[in-house]
């Protein structure tokens, strides 16, 4: 018998009644963590319900954190294939002490999963590289914290899920160049990385939810020319990070091809946060271009910080813009008056006291 704590107070958890499910047919098996060993490995036995565990491509479901919040796939310095990982309790840390990557492997006869997240916490991955070989997919609406270079190398690269997935370092997908990456279920994405792209190479297409942050977007190659598209009720919210809030920065697109452009579909939404005009969230196209769609003023969310007042403040900063705005491109921002314009190839907030708009031509 084995005390663990549960989120509804200490319970006595038997061997027999949750002992890790091990099909009699090789490849199939599911353990559940509750960190009762002496140490903090995946490979150590009593960390496991049930007291055992087999390494391979198999489910692991890290449930209880109250003993051990600190889990190390660490083998010696080579690099670790695991299964599926299922979250769900909060407050994991996850660690890889060997040379190599933590690399889940999960295969497509397991739902076509890497990483499912069904808990409402926080979890960290904190290593160099976290592979995961297919989906990162759940139904909890917590957050997962990447602060190691994330690579998906699906054929199909795919997030469904409604957590906050905050990715602190670049991603790649493997021979991404040639795939599409599809988000939806309404994740929340905040790509903060300083080099490489934050959500890899693939074409992207943002179907629900919302990407945001202070890094850079850099999809496509010399050869392939892949877009950002987001479609309409999916979001794009720079300078957003989950440590602070409200932030205030600039989200990157710096397409690898020239070719390249962040298409924002028709009723496609945005959020700002504006202080004053030289200290607001802005987009900036640094290579490729922007397709407009008759984006709307009903569109766009503005949130007026202190400092906030009359000016011209740069939404996107493009070096090259195609399409037009929509009819209806004024309304009021914290009392002003505010009228979206295409100034050259940026478009801008023009923001009024008097409740006249300088009009550009």
């Amino acid at each position: 018998m084995k005390a663990t704590a549960s989120r509804f107070g200490w319970t006595t958890r038997s061997i027999g009644a949750m002992v890790a499910l091990t099909a009699a047919s090789a490849g199939a098996a599911t353990y559940t963590w509750d960190g009762g060993g002496t140490d903090n490995k995946i490979t150590t036995a009593k960390n496991w319900v049930g007291d055992a565990v087999v390494m391979g491509s198999y489910d692991y479901v890290f449930g209880d954190s109250s003993l051990r919040a600190t889990a190390d796939s660490g083998n010696g310095g080579n690099n670790r294939d695991i299964g599926k990982y299922t979250l769900t309790s909060n407050g994991f840390t996850f660690i890889h002490s060997g040379n190599g990557s933590l690399r889940l492997m999960a295969p497509v006869d397991v739902n076509y999963v890497s990483l499912e997240v069904d808990t409402a916490g926080t979890n960290t991955f904190s290593m160099t590289t976290l592979v995961m070989k297919n989906q990162l997919i759940g139904t909890g609406n917590g957050c997962v914290v990447f602060n190691s270079y994330v690579s998906f190398e699906s054929a199909a690269p795919y997030i469904g899920c409604p957590a906050t997935l905050v990715f602190q370092s670049a991603t790649g997908n493997g021979s991404g160049s040639t795939r599409t990456f599809t988000i939806t279920n309404n994740p929340t994405i905040l790509v903060n990385n300083t080099s490489g792209s934050g959500l890899g190479q693939s074409t992207i297409n943002l179907n629900s939810g919302t990407v945001g942050g202070a890094g850079i977007i850099a999809p496509g190659d010399a050869t392939h020319i892949n877009n950002f598209t987001v479609a309409a009720g999916a979001r794009l919210s720079p300078g957003d990070n989950y440590f602070t809030n409200p932030p205030v920065g600039t989200l990157t697109f710096a397409f690898a091809n020239a070719g390249g452009r962040l298409v924002l579909q028709t009723n496609s939404l945005f959020s700002f946060d504006l202080a004053t005009p030289s200290a607001s969230d802005k987009i900036a196209i640094t290579a490729g271009g922007l397709t407009l769609n008759k984006q709307a003023f009903s569109n766009f969310s503005f949130n007026a910080l202190p400092g906030f007042g009359a000016g011209i403040y740069t939404l996107f900063d493009s070096v090259l813009t195609a399409g037009t705005l929509g009819s209806n491109t004024t309304g009021t921002v914290a009392g002003h008056k505010a009228t979206l314009q295409l100034a050259g190839n940026n478009l801008v907030l023009n923001v009024t006291s008097s409740g006249t708009a300088v009009m550009f031509r």
